[in-house]
């Protein structure tokens, strides 16, 4: 595999941050979410899923001081922005909205990646466990 290919291939964790949810808890955070993506830009993502929640959930507690499990809302000063929820976090949306959301995707890249285009045959999906 050269550069170019290995480029190509190369499943960064920003790239699950990229199309941000429909909806928000508090204004914050939006601003929480850039602020991962920020943080997990050229970090490739882990292989297995268990490594992946802790990696989100050690950003996300170094980030604003709490487990996403622990927090049930909090203000923080540097994320305000406008509107009466400004500075506001909330542990629901991210423990029901966004964790889901970015979960769902870790595993839909994670099934797009068995998949391999063999010559003179369709593309097939190859099982992780059968490998």
């Amino acid at each position: 595999m050269d550069v170019q290919e290995k480029i190509q291939t190369r499943l960064d964790v920003s790239d699950l941050f990229i199309e941000p949810p429909s909806q928000w808890g508090f204004r914050g955070d939006p601003i929480l979410w850039q602020r991962l993506r920020d943080r997990f830009v050229d970090i490739e993502q882990p292989k297995c899923i268990n490594d992946f929640v802790a990696l989100i959930d050690n950003a996300f507690t170094a980030e604003i001081g709490v487990g996403m499990l622990a927090l049930d809302e909090a203000t923080l000063s540097g994320f305000h922005s406008d509107g009466m929820s400004s500075g506001m976090i909330s542990g629901t949306f991210w423990r029901n909205t966004a964790l889901p959301i970015l979960l769902q995707r870790f595993i839909s890249t994670h099934a797009l990646s068995q998949v391999e285009d063999q010559p003179g045959k369709s593309i097939r999906y190859r099982h992780p466990s059968r490998q």
